[in-house]
C-alpha cells in the first residue's frame, strides 16, 4: 500500500497495516479526500479511530499529511489510490466511509451508477458499517468535466431511479436522502466544501446508507 507520510511516499506492507488496525477500535475511510483536510479534521476528533484518506494524487495528499506529521497524529493514514484500484487490505475494514464532493472517475462512477465503482465502494464498508456520500455537479458550472464524464442532468429523480438502486444491489440500504443548503455544505470540514459554499449555486445531495 502506497502511503504519504509528511512529504514522502512510503510503502506499508499488509502485515504492518494489520498490526496498525489492532491499535484502534474503529476505522473511518475518506474516499477521494483531495488535499486531506476532512481526513485530518476527523482524525483530530476521534482519537481511538484510525482515519484513512484515499486519493490518486500523492501531491495533494502531502498538504494535510505534513500537518498531521507536525501534530504527531498517530491515528491518520494517507493512502495513494483510486476507486478503480483500491488496496485489497482495505476490504471490509471501515465502520464508516465518507465520500465528500467526488470528482473525476469517482464522481462519474457514482453519478452513472457504474456497477464496478459502486461494488468497490461497498467492499470498503464492514458488515454493520455506514456510507455517506455528498455530491453534486452542474453542467453550467463544470461544462467540460460533465461533458468528459458523460454525466446526465442531476436531480432527485435521477438519483432515486438510477443511483440508489445500484447501491441497494450491493447490500447498502438507504437511510436518508437530502438536498443540502449552502449552510449545510459549509459545515463539512473540507477545502472543496468551503469553496462551494461561496461559489456558484448548484444542487448538492447527501445519501446515507447502512449495511
Amino acid at each position: 500500500m502506497r502511503i504519504i507520510k509528511g512529504n514522502k511516499e512510503e510503502q506499508l506492507t499488509p502485515g504492518e497495516f494489520s498490526k496498525l488496525l489492532k491499535s484502534f477500535d474503529e476505522v473511518v475511510i475518506d474516499l477521494g479526500t483531495g488535499d486531506g483536510r476532512f481526513t485530518y479534521a476527523k482524525a483530530r476528533e476521534v482519537a481511538n479511530t484510525l482515519v484513512i484518506g484515499i486519493d490518486p494524487s500523492h501531491t495533494q495528499l502531502k498538504t494535510y499529511s505534513k500537518k498531521a506529521n507536525r501534530d504527531k497524529l498517530e491515528n491518520v493514514l494517507f493512502v495513494v489510490g483510486a476507486v478503480e484500484n483500491l488496496p485489497n487490505e482495505l476490504a471490509g475494514v471501515a465502520t464508516q466511509v465518507f465520500i465528500n464532493f467526488p470528482w473525476g472517475s469517482l464522481l462519474g462512477g457514482i453519478a452513472q451508477a457504474d456497477p464496478k465503482v459502486i461494488s468497490a465502494i461497498s467492499k470498503l464498508v464492514d458488515k454493520k458499517g455506514s456510507l455517506e456520500i455528498t455530491f453534486g455537479y452542474s453542467q453550467e458550472a463544470e461544462p467540460s468535466e460533465t461533458k468528459r464524464l458523460g454525466l446526465d442532468l442531476l436531480n432527485k429523480e435521477m438519483i432515486e431511479t438510477k443511483v440508489i438502486p445500484e447501491f441497494k444491489k450491493n447490500l447498502l440500504q438507504l437511510e436518508r436522502f437530502t438536498q443540502m443548503t449552502k449552510d449545510d455544505i459549509f459545515e463539512i470540514d473540507s477545502s472543496w466544501a468551503k469553496k462551494l459554499s461561496f461559489g456558484q449555486s448548484r444542487d448538492i445531495f447527501k445519501l446515507s446508507f447502512k449495511k
